[in-house]
This record gives C-alpha cells, sequence and structure tokens, in this order.
C-alpha cells in the first residue's frame, strides 16, 4: 500500500502544488523533514489509516480530502528544505503568465479606427497604433476624402477616441520617411516633430517608437532614445500572405510554450499595404482571448516597460514566518516612465487570504492564486511586507 501511495503522490501532488522546478525530496527525505517515519505518519492518522487506500469491493481509490491535506503538508515541509529565495520570486509577464503577445498596427489607416479598433473593444483587447503624425488630418470629413488604405487617414478626434479606449498611441515619424537616407538633423526632425504633435494632441507622451518600413540602424538608435524608452525591433508580420487562423493561433501558442514575448504587426484590414481579412484576424484574436490564462495580451509600451523592469529589478528577502515574507523590490530604472507594477510571487501552500503591505500603510493588489500569491508591487527602495492565513 505505501509503496503505491507515496510515490504517486511525490509525481502526482507535489509538482502541480510547489509549482518549482527542483527534484522533490525522497519519501524518506521528506518525512525526515517532518520529524517522522513513513510508518508513523501513515499510523498517526488514526481513523484515515484505512481510508488513505480504501476498497468499494475490489476496487481500490484515494480518499480526496485526506489526498489534499497530505499534499499541503508535504508541500509545506518541501518549501521549509527550499533555500528560502525559490520561494520569492518576480514573474517574467504579469500574473505569472507562460507568454505575452503586442498587436502593432502601422501607418494609421482610416480601418484602424473603423474596422480594428471596435474588434479590439469587442473582445476587451488592447493594441499599439504607430501614427504618421504629420497625415493625421484635423476633422474626420478631410480623413474620409483620402483614398483607401492612405497613411494617416485619421482626424485627430478619432485618435484621441482611440487612446481614450485604452489603446496606446504611439510615433511613426511625421511623413515615415526612410530614416536610413536622412543625415542626423532631419532625422531628428522626422523623429522629435511627431513626438511633440502626439504628446500636444492627445496629453500623452508617446514613449514608444516605430521605424518606418523597419529600417534601422545604431545611429537611428541613438537618435531615438532620446526621447524614447523602447522601440520595435522584431516583429511577426500578420497579413494577406500568411491568412489561415491556424497559422496565427500556432505562433501564439508558441509564445506560450517557449516563454516568450510575441509582438504582431499589422497594416492594412480591408484595403492598405498587406492587408488581413477581418474574419480571419477576429478568429485569431478570439482564440488569444480565450488563452489570456497563459498570455499576456498588453500594448507594445506596457510590456515594454514590464519587461525593462523586470530585467534590472533586485529582489530581495528580508524576513520570513510561516504566513508572512518581506522583501525590497528595488530597480535602478527612473520613475516615471518606470513605474509600472511587477508581479511578485510567493509560494504560500494552502494559503487562503493574503494582504500586502509597505512600510508607509499603502496596500498592495495581492490575489491568491493556487498555493501562490500575486503581488503588484511598483519597483522600489521600501520594504514590503505580506502576510496570509492559511486552512
Amino acid at each position: 500500500m505505501k509503496k503505491l501511495l507515496f510515490p504517486f503522490l511525490i509525481e502526482f501532488l507535489v509538482s502541480p502544488v510547489i509549482g518549482l522546478s527542483r527534484t522533490p525530496p525522497s519519501n524518506t527525505q521528506f518525512f525526515s523533514m517532518i520529524g517522522k517515519s513513513e510508518d508513523d505518519a501513515i499510523e498517526s492518522q488514526g481513523q484515515h489509516t484505512n481510508v488513505v487506500l480504501a476498497r468499494e469491493g475490489d476496487n481500490p481509490h484515494f480518499d480526496p480530502a485526506y489526498l489534499s491535506a497530505l499534499g499541503a503538508l508535504y508541500a509545506a515541509a518541501f518549501l521549509e528544505a527550499q533555500s528560502w529565495e525559490t520561494a520569492v520570486r518576480v514573474a517574467p509577464y504579469r500574473g505569472d503568465r507562460e507568454g505575452a503577445i503586442s498587436y502593432t498596427f502601422d501607418d494609421g489607416l482610416r480601418n484602424h479606427h473603423l474596422v480594428a479598433a471596435p474588434m479590439l473593444n469587442e473582445l476587451g483587447l488592447r493594441a499599439t497604433f504607430f501614427i504618421v503624425a504629420g497625415s493625421v488630418t484635423n476633422t474626420k470629413e478631410e480623413a474620409e476624402l483620402k483614398k483607401p488604405g492612405a497613411k494617416g487617414a485619421l482626424s485627430w478626434d478619432e485618435v484621441r477616441e482611440m487612446a481614450a479606449q485604452g489603446h496606446e498611441i504611439r510615433n511613426h515619424t511625421w511623413t515615415h520617411a526612410g530614416l536610413t537616407k536622412l543625415d542626423d538633423a532631419m532625422a531628428e526632425e522626422e523623429i522629435s516633430k511627431a513626438y511633440e504633435k502626439i504628446q500636444k494632441e492627445t496629453g500623452i507622451f508617446p514613449f514608444s517608437f516605430c521605424y518606418p518600413g523597419n529600417g534601422r540602424n545604431a545611429r537611428l538608435e541613438a537618435i531615438v532614445m532620446r526621447q524614447h524608452f523602447t522601440a520595435r525591433v522584431y516583429q511577426k508580420g500578420m497579413g494577406e500572405r500568411n491568412t489561415t487562423p491556424d497559422e496565427l493561433n500556432a505562433w501564439a501558442d508558441r509564445q506560450a510554450n517557449e516563454r516568450k514575448w510575441g509582438v504582431a504587426m499589422l497594416h492594412g484590414l480591408i484595403d492598405g499595404y498587406d492587408p488581413i481579412d477581418p474574419a480571419v484576424f477576429r478568429a485569431h484574436l478570439s482564440y488569444v482571448k480565450e488563452r489570456q490564462n497563459v498570455l499576456w495580451v498588453d500594448t507594445f509600451g506596457a510590456i515594454s516597460r514590464y519587461r525593462r523592469e523586470y530585467d534590472s529589478a533586485k529582489l530581495q528577502v528580508i524576513s520570513k514566518t510561516a504566513e508572512s515574507v518581506t522583501f525590497v523590490l528595488d530597480s535602478p530604472l527612473p520613475r516615471p516612465p518606470f513605474d509600472t507594477p511587477l508581479t511578485t510571487v510567493i509560494a504560500a501552500p494552502g494559503a487562503i487570504h493574503a494582504e500586502a503591505r509597505t512600510r508607509d500603510g499603502r496596500t498592495l493588489p495581492t490575489t491568491v492564486f493556487q498555493n501562490f500569491l500575486h503581488v503588484e508591487c511598483v519597483p522600489g527602495p521600501e520594504p514590503v511586507t505580506v502576510t496570509w492565513k492559511t486552512l
């Protein structure tokens, strides 16, 4: 009986409960941790001794309540055997998801406002629109006069409307000039003039940048980074050349499976450069919407900021008890713009309620997720104390 039960527990219960990649201890090591022998542990259950592996006729079965309790006991003992730092970590993506995706639209086409944004809004998703600021019109009537697929066929009122919906409006230069062909002064004018216009019209600093035609070099990168904190330098093109939902969905799955951040580049829907069929794009977005438990879908700037902070953050655990931990999560990056919360993950087997507070008493968003706590914490020098209650 015992030989059947405990290897099953180790392999089946412990791995998902603990969530750590380290090899679990053997049965002997485990019971040594909690100061018991395997025989003592089973016999000490009293009335439960015979229901660990009970029988209904000739059919053996496990008692779910007992296994749950024993799994939690194993989890707690296993964590005590680890260095505490392995039980507190910063998630590479918000909510400790497995991967991330950003959808970016280039050139500011009319169908971005009429087709793309409404589709995204209906599904509760947000995207980044890189606009050619010098081509955006003052009125809707002027925008409607532009030929189908033309760059900048949006009015500033429409741009502001998209920004108010939660979409990101960002810099794709003033005229969409090929920057690699311009000298430093002309390139900087293309970039800065658009930056200032977008900020004036929307009230938002367009910290993200997109190179026209994806053309760039080290000289241009230095100019761009004087005003922006991030730029799109890799992308997955989505258009008429790869039009099946299956292809796009497989790409999305790879981001989760490979724990990557995928950046999609789109231009037209219906018309414009390399247009994608709206029905195909909608089917793909619906698929991704259902995968948001493993994929973080957000704007290019939002995920860029998170990833920059994640790469620079330093986590120091100051103290811990059975139901609390105090840590400092700091970063050398300037705040703002790097003031987005990072998800700090704390292993807390059996937790049913948790609270996180800074030293000055501010409460931080905290959720209990299975046997872990997720604390949303903006990096800074102030200690954070997290307490929780268990069953």
